[in-house]
């Protein structure tokens, strides 16, 4: 028996038992839907469901489909998995080799295009898509469609439900429908592919390496090193200014930053939703301070904190880059409450033009009634801010394909402060405003007792003098340990390293 025999020709026909919910075509091709997933499965679909939600290796590709946010899958898939879904839709195993596992995300917008997973002409194989989760309203669009064979007709639309399996030979032209635009959430799917033995796929295999940027090495900038020309400022009459400044990164940097964001930086991907609370930013990269501070581009901008504030110390407690589409729908919100503090945002879209879109907008409160100055959004642009300003991202313009990218530095007036700001975000140490230097240490040493089982002992002349050794020391050993009791981020700070 050949792969043949069971995709006639190179059409797959299921042999499910009706137990569970096959449905097929009228047409003359035959797609196979499975609506059911097997009780056996459903925990690890689940599981499957969390990872793409909260995995933090999601990288952006300019994929042929249009949807571009992808995530390597082959190491999670075993060979008990493969065999399993073969036997699913009804195909022998031993007749065809599992080529790939990619997790996806389908969001609205996105620039679908006709596609077939299988470029050479008579290559046979199958197709396998396992929807995760998927947009549940009868308004909310996400069907796949398939077309003739010349690609110039739909023959035929399906709609993913949750853990539904649908199976189509590897050659058959297909296009998703993307979500509504009213639908805040994406699909999320794992796609699978299997190739018939004897033949070789030639599309490129997903890469969720990372590759580490390359900075030249700080260097303490006085005045005549880096001069500073504020381009404009608003809001300085109640202390809360918005500054902007142009032209303080060489071009060069700039292009090793907007290369290394779009092609070798791995995203955490967030739909769920927050209450709207947050700026409602779906993907973006964080990164360890620590790793930031040793490189030229915090010496500026550790010289412009000093320009427009006349104090030194300055250091960052937050470092990210952003990564927006037009159809993201960012929100309203200050980046503190309460504290003297910044964020220094730099733009990094060399082919954005006036016109474009992409830049930011400032409020003088949460309830957006009131603007009081937007920036555009131009290479290399800095944009300085007081942390409680309320503001807001403007997605790029749905014109141009390419998404806004973007770099943000939260900074803190000295390293201590900047630490304990850091370890607050993330649940590990809160409610220090009040708190003496002493009752600081108690803390700290209380909730690392049960995080570092033992290690507080060993560092306990270290805690006592506070000095900047002990604090760059607590921050590169044990940082990524005290988050990881607080958040979403602390799985991939030893990912994405400055």
């Amino acid at each position: 028996m050949t792969l043949s025999s069971l995709i006639l020709p190179c059409l797959l026909v299921l042999l499910t038992p009706p137990a569970l919910g096959v449905t097929t075509t009228k047409h003359t091709t035959p797609y196979g839907v499975i609506t059911h997933t097997p009780a056996w499965r459903s925990r690890q679909l689940s599981h499957f469901a969390d990872t793409i939600h909260y995995d933090q290796r999601w990288k952006y590709y300019f994929t042929d489909d249009g949807i571009n946010w992808q995530l390597n899958f082959n190491d999670v898939i075993t060979s008990p998995l493969t065999t399993d879904i073969t036997s699913l839709i009804g195909v022998d195993r031993g007749l065809v080799r599992f080529e790939n596992a990619t997790g996806r995300v389908l969001r609205r917008g996105d620039d679908v295009a006709v596609n077939r997973v299988c470029k050479e002409e008579g290559q046979k194989g199958v197709v396998v898509v396992q929807a995760l989760f998927a947009p549940t309203g009868p308004n909310d669009y996400g069907e796949l469609m398939f077309f003739n064979e010349n690609a110039d007709d739909i023959e035929h639309t399906i709609r993913p439900g949750r853990f539904s399996v649908i199976s189509f030979p590897c050659r058959q032209a297909y296009q998703w429908q993307y979500p509504a635009i009213g639908t805040q959430k994406g699909m999320g799917f794992i796609q699978y592919l299997f190739i018939e033995e004897g033949w070789v796929e030639q599309g490129k295999e997903l890469n969720n390496s990372h590759e580490k940027l390359v900075l030249k090495p700080y260097v303490k900038l006085s005045e005549s090193d880096l001069p500073i020309t504020i381009t404009s400022s608003f809001n300085l009459t109640i202390s809360k200014p918005v500054f902007v400044i142009d032209d303080v990164f060489d071009e060069a940097t700039l292009s090793e930053l907007a290369s290394h964001f779009i092609h070798s930086s791995t995203y955490i991907y967030n739909e769920e939703d927050d209450g709207g609370e947050t700026d409602n930013v779906v993907f973006l990269t964080p990164h360890r301070t620590y790793d930031l501070v040793k490189t030229h581009v915090w010496g500026v901008l550790e010289r412009v904190m000093e320009h427009i504030t006349g104090r030194s110390g300055w250091y960052p407690y937050d470092v990210s880059n952003n990564l927006n589409e037009a159809w993201d729908h960012t929100r309203i919100h200050p980046d503190c409450f309460g504290r003297d503090e910044y964020t220094l945002l730099l733009y990094l879209n060399k082919e954005y033009q006036p016109g474009d879109l992409g830049g930011t907008v400032w409020y003088t409160e949460e309830d957006g009634k009131e603007i009081i100055g937007s920036v555009m959004n131009k290479l290399g642009r800095l944009a300085v801010f007081h942390c409680s300003i309320p503001h807001a991202a403007r997605p790029p313009h749905a014109a141009r394909r390419g998404p806004r990218l973007t770099f943000a530095v939260k900074v803190s007036q000295s390293k201590r402060e900047a630490v304990l700001r850091a370890m607050a975000e993330s649940g590990v140490v809160t409610d220090t405003e009040d708190m003496e230097e002493e009752e600081i240490e108690e803390k700290l040493r209380s909730e690392l007792e049960g995080r570092l089982q033992g290690d507080v002992d060993r560092l306990e002349e270290e805690f006592k003098e506070m000095d900047d050794e002990f604090m760059e020391h607590f921050e590169k050993s044990f940082r990524d340990l005290l988050l990881s009791a607080g958040g979403k981020r602390e799985k991939y700070h030893d990912k994405n390293e400055l």
